[in-house]
């Protein structure tokens, strides 16, 4: 079908938890997806369901891009309504300061009871710059929740800050102060393999990849709890 017929498919409007955008097939996720990383105001800041599981397979372009000034992140609430994400898929071409999974870069954004059993390869050409991987999400900025969240595919990069769960989270005091950001509830049984072997700073974790805060007195802002990971 065309754009136009997915967009009027399309049930809710967004606005709040009882209009959120249902997502029910590929098609409109990527479509949603395509919205995201155009800009476009009518799919920012905005409240989404996930109403099935969902198979991907081939090549993805993540959900949420970090350019433009922020303006194409992913910013909203996201409840996968404990749906699951399978499938085998790529993500190649990552810039630095990006994040490679079903989502690349989130701000100010809530993520919950979503499951990842798809298997995910990142294939990156940097060498240097920062590069969050993970099978939900991979850079969570400014205040970002992640919760009843789990993976249990094989996720691997050759390069770069890679976890089961969430790549990078990020707490940085912007405009003075620093919202809470909060991984709760989440486990991983995934492999999370990082094949980068050169002299850069790279990570693996099994829930999360790499925490990283702008200033020693936001660390208490970076909240874990509830998470485990079982990993090989």
């Amino acid at each position: 079908g065309t754009a136009s017929t997915i967009e009027e498919s399309l049930i809710g409007n967004g606005k709040n938890e009882a209009n959120a955008y249902q997502i029910s097939t590929l098609k409109q996720l990527e479509y949603v997806r395509n919205q995201i990383n155009n800009a476009n105001t009518a799919f920012t800041g905005k409240y989404y369901k996930l109403m099935s599981d969902i198979e991907i397979n081939g090549e993805w372009t993540p959900i949420g891009i970090n350019i433009d000034k922020g303006t194409k992140l992913f910013k909203g609430t996201f409840d996968g309504l404990n749906h699951t994400i399978s499938g085998s898929y790529t993500i190649n071409n990552s810039l630095t300061n990006e994040g490679a999974g079903l989502f690349g870069t989130i701000s100010n954004a809530t993520f919950k009871n979503l499951n990842n059993k798809a298997n995910i390869t990142v294939t990156s050409t940097l060498t240097k710059g920062t590069l969050g991987i993970g099978a939900i999400v991979g850079r969570a900025l400014y205040g970002s929740t992640i919760e009843n969240c789990s993976n249990t595919g094989t996720i691997t990069t050759n390069y770069g800050l890679i976890g089961g769960v969430v790549g990078q989270v990020y707490v940085n005091t912007l405009s003075g102060t620093a919202k809470e950001a909060k991984v709760e509830a989440c486990w991983n049984a995934g492999i999370v393999n990082n094949e980068w072997n050169a002299d850069a700073t790279i990570s693996a974790g099994g829930v999360i990849g790499y925490i990283q805060i702008s200033a020693e007195n936001v660390i208490d802002k970076v909240i874990i709890r509830g998470c485990y990971s079982k990993a090989n």
